[in-house]
């Protein structure tokens, strides 16, 4: 299976047939979906797994670039090619159509609003009719989208799994590696791997403009479900790359295979 085959596929907001691809167990019928950037295109193959192991069937789809919320614009150059608000719009349709009761909204939430763990590099998004942004507009668009997106899915009594972001890394996970690597005993020292690692406060403080949003949104709608896989991945003190001989990151942000899989047991149990 390609994972490409129905993630960054151009026009997919106009296609009839392409725009998605089915995941888990074929022989059943369509009861979740996910959706979103290229963060969710790397937890993919987990959703893929679970539904296979758990007798479920979804559908996945998303765009580079595109945060999973309704009533958006993501001011890229390409949006006559990749539209992102026609996108989600269409995802949600096709929950409406089909009844499911289950969406997982999956993005790299920090990207649109405070940039990386840098403070740089921002994706601006707009709300609907606004082709201009700055930083704080762009705030501003995702509360309104994290809103309008968990009010539309409760009128039709779909619970709306948000997925938290994986800690972001200061360093690329081949540079880490490479540095950690103890030549005489030829494996990684695992004290110099922890040493390169984003700490636990770090990540919480990059990610706490959008956990407080969250914690807004979580009293008001009920059909909201945090997700986030902090334990997996951190301990009180740092969140590490990987092991000594398996990096959970393919770059600074996005997990790899061995990561993904990590997160197999927790997406198995939200999507029972």
């Amino acid at each position: 299976e390609n994972p490409k085959n129905c993630f960054d596929l151009p026009y997919a907001h106009l296609d009839k047939s392409e725009w998605y691809c089915e995941i888990g167990e074929d022989s059943k019928n369509i009861t979740f979906a996910v959706f979103g950037d290229s963060h969710a295109l790397s937890l993919k193959q987990a959703f893929d797994k679970a539904g296979l192991t758990q007798n479920k069937k979804g559908i996945f789809s998303g765009l580079p670039g595109c945060p999973a919320l309704l009533g958006i614009n993501s001011l890229r150059s390409d949006v006559n090619i990749r539209n992102c608000k026609l996108l989600n719009k269409k995802m949600y349709d096709f929950v409406k159509k089909n009844d499911l009761k289950k969406i997982f909204l999956i993005s790299r939430w920090t990207y649109y609003t405070v940039g990386n763990i840098n403070q740089n590099n921002l994706n601006l998004i707009s709300k609907e009719g606004f082709f201009s942004s700055n930083q704080n507009s762009s705030k501003s668009a995702f509360i309104f989208g994290l809103n309008n997106t968990i009010k539309n899915y409760q009128n039709l009594n779909v619970d709306v799994y948000f997925i938290h972001q994986v800690p972001e890394q200061f360093y690329d996970p081949k540079y880490v590696y490479q540095k950690s690597l103890d030549r005489k005993q030829n494996k990684v020292n695992e004290k110099k791997l922890s040493s390169f690692a984003v700490t636990f406060k770090e990540h919480l403080e990059h990610q706490k403009f959008i956990k407080d949003n969250l914690k807004i949104k979580s009293k008001e709608f009920s059909n909201l479900k945090e997700i986030d896989f902090d334990n997996i991945f951190c301990n009180n003190k740092k969140c590490l790359h990987g092991t000594q001989k398996t990096s959970y990151y393919s770059d600074t942000h996005h997990l790899s295979k061995a990561g993904s899989m990590k997160t197999l047991n927790a997406i198995k149990k939200l999507i029972d």
